[in-house]
């Protein structure tokens, strides 16, 4: 594990664990690498709306 501010996060390679930052020790949303990028780029370009 590895320390990202307080929150332990765990290097799963080709995998991004998601959580909610207040609730340190609970569960994880796992989701492929391969679809974390296109997401996190289309809201960066504003793409996706509330």
């Amino acid at each position: 594990m590895t320390e990202e501010g307080d929150t332990p996060v765990r290097l799963l390679p080709g995998l991004v664990p998601v959580r909610d930052s207040k609730v340190t020790d609970g569960p994880a949303l796992v989701i492929p690498a391969a679809a974390w990028s296109p997401f996190i780029a289309a809201v960066t370009a504003g793409e996706l709306t509330a």
